[in-house]
């Protein structure tokens, strides 16, 4: 009987084992989504010449561009257009474009954390080392050689002929008066 009373209690044991087990995994794919059929970052069909900027929370790109393509010459960009300033809105940031000598965008203050599930094994990792919520700078031009780098400030990358620097700006509010904001900053090291 009581060998009996042992092979059930075994039994019962590593039931609660399988169990355990199918919870652990159950939650580690909770945590840790499968990949998409695309990836937001490394499943773009386009380069981007200049820095841009990644929304870790929906995936969305804004490029941080200075000049534009040229418009003779597909994959080249035009340094001579210059002298006209142009505002555009993408990944929830509005970019201000100086052309030919700067490009900014003031970070928000809320920012989401990094939804998981829009990127892949690999661009999960590499985007995890700049930051986990709110945007990143990330380098598109070559699409075999990623990069990703924080919007912490002081922050300091040479891309593709660019420099981006992440820096306090204070600008005017209303009805707060000066206002200390992060800034990213795109110029031209060439």
């Amino acid at each position: 009987m009581t060998a009996r009373r042992g092979k059930i209690q075994l039994s019962l044991a590593m039931i609660v084992a399988v169990l355990a087990v199918a919870l652990a995994a159950s939650e580690f794919l909770k945590t840790y989504p499968s990949e998409p059929e695309r990836c937001a970052l490394c499943g773009r069909e386009y380069v981007c010449h200049a820095p841009a900027l990644l929304n870790l929370a929906t995936g969305e790109i804004a490029s941080l561009e200075i000049y534009a393509f040229n418009p003779f010459l597909p994959d080249e960009i035009d340094k001579t257009r210059t002298g006209f300033m142009q505002l555009k809105t993408g990944a929830g940031v509005q970019v201000c474009m100086d052309a030919g000598h700067s490009a900014s965008v003031i970070l928000p203050d809320k920012v989401e954390p990094m939804d998981y599930s829009l990127y892949c094994q690999s661009c999960r990792a590499l985007l995890s080392e700049a930051g986990t919520s709110g945007y990143v700078i990330v380098d598109l031009h070559d699409p075999d050689t990623l990069a990703a780098y924080p919007t912490r400030l002081g922050t300091e990358c040479f891309i593709n002929g660019y420099r981006a620097t992440v820096e306090k700006k204070t600008i005017s509010a209303i009805p707060e008066g000066q206002v200390e904001k992060i800034e990213v900053l795109v110029t031209a090291t060439e």
